[in-house]
């Protein structure tokens, strides 16, 4: 009898068939309570009955098993192509299906290969934009598919389904194709991870929204579909694992390759378990690319370590450079541009070392990226790449199809002096740079870019003060964001337009506009844009002489900023907000306000003012002219001459900062010329006001142009009020959006402060790990969570500070340690500051270990026993790129969490210790079976065990099937030795070549002492031709030991004569196994001994390897 789950089940099916064969589709979404299956026996049974063609499309999901990129629709159309399209070049299918030009070479590759392979690598900048286009070119591939067959898809189990499933459902559903239907259903009571939780809640209000989704609720008892699962991975497919991660990183799955990436390096690290060093150097590779992507940057440069650690025991120079490589795009997005060279010089002579033009090429390509920060902050106009060299690296570029960052390069790097931004220059467009990078743009259908491109042309003739072009770039935008039906794009463009109505001096029209921008923003809540209008709404109002609105637009616009995080916008540092406060206060009366703003610029701008070398202005302009021009404007009723001095200074940096002359001149002359007169210099003040007119009838600012005519000409000029108020979005509205952001902002740091201790619990619940384990474990962990330059953790031993465990480049001395030490001795209180802080100058210990104006933030928590300091942790987030790059500061909450982490270290440090102490007992007492007692070797017992431990952990799948080689070695001439100076002398050469043996084999494997004078090498994940290089080790020892003539005249006490054919050596024989277990060591075993039989039948003191063909 069928239950009432089939019979529902089958009238759905029933209907949605028959409304595709009406040429009508359907989307259904259907939701339950642990009560409904979707079989494929019914469903295939219901299609076939059917008069029409239907091709169904069945998949039911499961969280046991790693999941594929998208699954299981790029699957479907690689079974669609091989069916139905496999006569047309894959390549074509792809362009007429309107595949987006980036993510058709993965594609391509996967349908034909099964790996996904990019003709160019993402940039990291674009990957949200390419997780979109790759969604929408996997919709338009289905789309164009059911242009001639029907399609039937139906997902069971929903709720199981990885992210970048959900990701394109979303964009999926929305689009309602004529010929497709859809039917899914999902578990409502399942709790879906927690990486998945926010697009899972994504889709279902969307499904709600478009009125997709039913509801299950009867309770049928022949129904258990309440199934847990969990992936945990099997070390045997651990190639095929890396291969599905690698589809995902090709695809722009990235958080689902993080989320698999995580668990596959948790088995790693907790369980210990082996894989060889290829398949680990490529683990790396990929979870360093992923977190790139991830923008975890942190985290990449800590697999990059990873994988430099493995490639320095098994060396490979296509390795050697995907770590030089992929360790350079991290520091360059860091603004760690020094560095970041350094390491694409080493790319440069590895390519060299190689001989390879494709790799001289990624080396060439990676200093144009570490040039341009990586693309991270592209509206810079300290770059110009042209001439000779670009136009060979153009050429290159094509070659590689390297279209996307090429034209990122010309776009960015080129076309970026002020030549280009006059009325009598070339049109932008016609330049020879921008036409090729625009042109490949194109053929790319790279929106993002196009409109970026138009951008920073925006950004650089504002910054060069050539306002006329603005309007033009603008609509060039617009063109495109019209077509995208996408407000916020739209809203973005209302700012630009607005703002270049304030250079024209139409503050009304100018602050219609923002108020339009302003509407768009609050009601996405888009809490950075928003505070990035305000700002631009307070410079039209100081433009306006409107000091009140300006003010309340900084207010709210620095309240935004603080709630979000945010310590600089992209058009200015947060110091020139401060700047412009203070100036506004002045203008107000309220000098008080004034100094209060003017002392939090000095110590956010110390590094400028009072830097360690030469200072580097570059992007400070601005900020350090409000500074000195605040400081003189508040130095005027007291000093004339003090004020002058800032005034000069100010003067100075207005005259870099062309951008800012339009803003800042007339208010400068104004208060410039009347210090003058102060000073009894008028011609000086007719100097100053002239030229301020000469630039402003120039530039045809009117306005301003007559205020400046009134004052030369000492006329009362009757300042017009103009009003600039809030329309659609008033004062209220803006205070419940900053409390909004606070607490959203609150809710991410609670979610992120659980997330990192759920991890760090079990982290400390690890028991194969040791103290010292666990304790770099965990300060990696802190310092990849939030970001942090370096982390320093003391333990006081005897009284005395030491340093047990550094994290980053920051080196500290013992004197430095003792103060601080000394510092948290009376003051045993945990704290976090910011430059921004009045307190981060007076803790001077810390400041002048970590470096003033090389740290932004840093925070201490002292560990204490019985009111007793036992300890502390340092943790500090260095200056990067002179500040102009964003950087997230540390906080109480996270000196919060830091202090209840590290507490529970503390308890777990003790405790394993214990643990430890106990376990070495027990472990001397286990090796005593296993050991050769005179050697300290594995005997015949332990080497047994240690094979058959690992073939048992490779059946259990928790370790990788690995390739092994043994050196079966024989001393030659110890019986001689023996029987010549004694038994004694005989087991010093014993343990004189055991401990040669060691050596040689360090860290690759492990020594065996197989029976008298007979010993084993064996050497895992090794091949024979590094057992080969091994054997020519021993040699060269033995060599550089002389034969341990030397140990033998210690042990006997006195000069020997021993000729060349009698000195000790040994012969070797060498072989290799596929696999490492019993089985195969035993035949490799006999190999080996063979071979050495047969070096010991003729020269001795000689190695001999086994292969197929001898």
């Amino acid at each position: 009898m069928e239950s009432y789950s089939q019979l529902y089940t089958k009238k759905i099916v029933d209907s949605i068939i028959h409304a595709l064969e009406q040429k009508h589709s359907s989307i259904l979404f259907v939701k339950h309570y642990n009560t409904l299956n979707v079989p494929i026996d019914a469903i295939q049974e219901a299609v076939n009955r059917s008069k029409s063609t239907i091709e169904l499309l069945y998949h039911q999901f499961s969280a046991s098993k790693m999941q594929e990129a998208y699954e299981p629709f790029l699957g479907w159309i690689k079974q669609i192509y091989f069916k139905y399209y496999y006569h047309m070049p894959v390549a074509e299918f792809l362009e007429q299906a309107d595949v987006y030009f980036l993510a058709r070479s993965a594609l391509e590759s996967y349908i034909l290969t099964g790996k996904c392979k990019r003709t160019e690598d993402m940039i990291v900048i674009e990957t949200d934009y390419e997780r979109k286009r790759f969604a929408d070119s996997l919709a338009n591939l289905f789309a164009y598919v059911s242009k001639e067959h029907t399609l039937f898809m139906v997902l069971n189990r929903l709720h199981l389904a990885e992210n970048s499933t959900l990701n394109f459902l979303t964009e999926f559903i929305g689009r309602r194709e004529r010929n497709i239907s859809l039917l899914a259903n999902y578990n409502e009571a399942y709790v879906v991870s927690a990486y998945t939780q926010a697009r899972w809640i994504s889709l279902v209000r969307k499904i709600e929204d478009l009125n997709y989704m039913l509801e299950w609720n009867v309770q049928d008892v022949q129904t258990d579909v309440n199934i847990v699962e969990s992936f945990d991975p099997i070390m045997a497919d651990f190639q095929n694992y890396l291969l599905i991660i690698n589809n995902m990183i090709q695809t722009v799955a990235i958080q689902q390759a993080v989320y698999y990436l995580r668990i596959l390096y948790n088995k790693i690290t907790t369980e210990k378990v082996t894989i060889s060093a290829k398949n680990r150097a490529r683990f790396y590779i990929l979870y360093a690319q992923a977190s790139l992507y991830d923008r975890n940057i942190s985290y990449a440069q800590m697999m990059c370590g990873k994988l430099k650690d493995v490639n320095s025991r098994h060396p490979n120079m296509k390795y050697t450079f995907q770590y030089h490589y992929l360790l350079a795009q991290c520091q360059s997005y860091e603004g760690q541009g020094s560095l970041a060279r350094i390491n694409d010089d080493k790319c440069f002579a590895l390519a060299e070392k190689m001989n390879s033009d494709k790799y001289r090429f990624l080396a060439q390509l990676l200093r144009y990226i570490c040039a341009l920060d990586n693309w991270n902050n592209t509206y810079r106009w300290d770059r110009e790449f042209e001439g000779e060299e670009m136009d060979a690296f153009i050429e290159t570029a094509m070659s590689y199809q390297a279209y996307n960052h090429l034209s990122h390069i010309l776009f960015f790097g080129c076309g970026n002096g002020k030549e280009h931004y006059t009325n009598d220059s070339l049109p932008l467009e016609d330049t020879k740079y921008f036409k090729k990078a625009m042109e490949l743009a194109v053929k790319l259908n790279n929106e993002r870019l196009i409109i970026d491109a138009w951008r920073k042309s925006v950004f650089m003739a504002q910054g060069y003060g050539c306002f006329g072009f603005v309007d033009y770039y603008y609509k060039r935008c617009l063109e495109i964001i019209e077509r995208q039906n996408n407000p916020v794009e739209e809203a973005n463009i209302y700012n630009g337009l607005g703002f270049n109505r304030i250079v024209s001096e139409q503050f009304t029209l100018a602050n219609d506009y923002f108020n339009k921008a302003l509407t768009i923003f609050h009601s996405k809540k888009k809490y950075y844009f928003v505070a990035e209008t305000l700002y631009n709404m307070a410079t039209n109002a100081i433009l306006a002489d409107n000091y009140e609105v300006a003010y309340q637009h900084l207010n709210y616009c620095t309240k935004l900023l603080r709630a979000i995080k945010k310590n600089r916008m992209t058009v200015c540092n947060m110091s020139k907000i401060y700047g412009m406060l203070a100036y506004c206060s002045y203008k107000m009366g309220i000098d008080y306000n004034a100094h209060f703003y003017l002392n939090i610029m000095e110590r956010i701008l110390h590094h400028v003012i009072r830097p360690d070398g030469k200072p580097d202005y570059f992007l400070w302009d601005d900020d350090m002219f409000f500074y000195y021009f605040n400081c003189g404007l508040l130095e005027k009723s007291d000093n004339i001459y003090a004020a002058q001095e800032c005034f000069d200074k100010a003067y100075f940096h207005m005259k870099r900062s062309e951008g800012l002359q339009f803003f800042v001149y007339t208010m400068f002359a104004l208060e410039q010329a009347e210090l003058y007169e102060r000073q009894n210099e008028a011609e000086k003040a007719q100097e100053i006001l002239e030229a301020c007119m000469e630039f402003c009838a120039s530039k045809g600012y009117k306005h301003k142009e007559e205020i400046v005519f009134a004052k030369l000409h000492r006329q009362n000029l009757i300042m017009k009020h103009v009003p600039l108020p809030l329309t659609n979005v008033n004062k209220f509205q803006l205070e419940e959006l900053v409390q909004l952001a606070e607490m959203e902002m609150m809710l991410a740091d609670k979610t992120k402060g659980i997330d990192f201790l759920v991890s760090w619990q079990e982290l400390l619940n690890k028991e194969n790990y040791s103290a010292d384990e666990v304790i770099e474990n965990s300060i990696m962990m802190i310092q990849n969570n939030y970001n942090l330059d370096n982390i320093l953790y003391v333990e006081i031993a005897d009284r005395k500070p030491v340093l047990r465990y550094v994290c980053g480049d920051r080196t500290i001395n013992e004197e430095q340690l003792q103060e601080i030490t000394s510092y948290l001795t009376r003051h045993k209180k945990e704290f976090v500051v910011s430059r921004y802080d009045r307190e981060f100058y007076e803790l001077t210990p810390f400041i002048s270990a970590l470096g003033v104006n090389q740290i932004v933030s840093f925070g201490c928590v002292p560990l204490c026993m019985d009111e007793e300091l036992t300890g502390y942790i340092i943790a500090a987030i260095e200056l990067h790129d002179n500040m102009t790059n964003h950087i997230v500061f540390l906080d109480r909450n996270d000196i919060t969490i830091f202090k209840f982490a590290l507490r529970q270290l503390t308890d777990t440090v003790y405790r394993l210790k214990a643990r430890d102490a106990i376990s070495q007992m027990n472990k001397k007492l286990q090796q005593s079976a296993v050991t050769d007692l005179l050697t300290g070797l594995l005997n015949r017992q332990g080497f047994a065990k240690q094979v058959d431990d690992y073939e048992a952990l490779v059946k259990k799948g928790k370790n990788e099937d690995i390739c092994a080689t043994v050196l079966y070695m024989d001393l030659d001439n110890f019986k001689i030795c023996n029987d010549t100076f004694g038994h004694a002398v005989g087991d010093v050469i014993l343990k004189a070549f055991s401990r040669l043996f060691e050596r040689v084999a360090g860290d690759r494997g492990y020594v065996v002492r197989y029976g008298g004078d007979e010993f084993l090498m064996i050497l895992p994940d090794h091949t024979l031709e590094e057992g080969i290089e091994a054997a020519k080790a021993i040699y060269r020892e033995i060599a550089a030991h002389d034969n341990f003539i030397k140990e033998i005249e210690a042990a006997v006490k006195g000069a020997v004569a021993v000729s060349d054919d009698h000195r000790v050596s040994c012969s070797i024989g060498i072989a290799s196994m596929h696999s490492y277990n019993r089985e195969s060591m035993d035949v490799a075993l006999k190999h080996a001994d063979a071979k050495l039989y047969a070096v010991k039948k003729s020269e001795k003191s000689n190695y001999s390897a086994w292969t197929e063909d001898n």
